[in-house]
């Protein structure tokens, strides 16, 4: 049989508070951006919560999360770089993708949920714009 990280109870549990704290910063800084009320170092500090959900779940076999923290990460750089401008739809979509990190770990690790695939594709659509 083929353990990961995923099956040792206490790890989960550890995983799981600090996805549920990194997405709730997410969650609250994308509201922040959809009010119009972000400033200063908000995106950067986006940016690392990002890049933390991105190798934590890697590390944990959360394939799907961990791709959804590296779009996470990569639009919040580009953001706080300037590169990217914070459209009222991207913000929304930042927003929907990071209320959708939690529910993906019951998910399966592999694929995620249906809800954070649409949410995903939601955020890359936005980006092609």
């Amino acid at each position: 049989m083929n353990m990961t990280f995923a099956d040792d109870a206490e790890l989960r549990e550890i995983f799981q508070m600090e996805i549920a704290e990194r997405a709730d910063r997410l969650i609250e800084g994308a509201r922040a951006f959809v009010a119009g009320n972000a400033g200063g170092e908000l995106a950067n500090d986006l940016f690392r919560e990002g890049h933390t959900i991105k190798g934590t779940a890697r590390i944990m076999g959360f394939i799907a999360l961990s791709d959804a923290g590296k779009l996470l990460e990569s639009t919040w750089r580009g953001i706080d770089e300037g590169v990217l401008t914070v459209t009222p739809g991207l913000a929304e979509s930042l927003e929907r993708l990071s209320c959708e990190i939690m529910p993906a770990v019951e998910g399966d690790p592999e694929i995620g949920t249906p809800a954070l695939a649409e949410a995903v594709q939601a955020v890359e659509a936005q980006l092609a714009l």
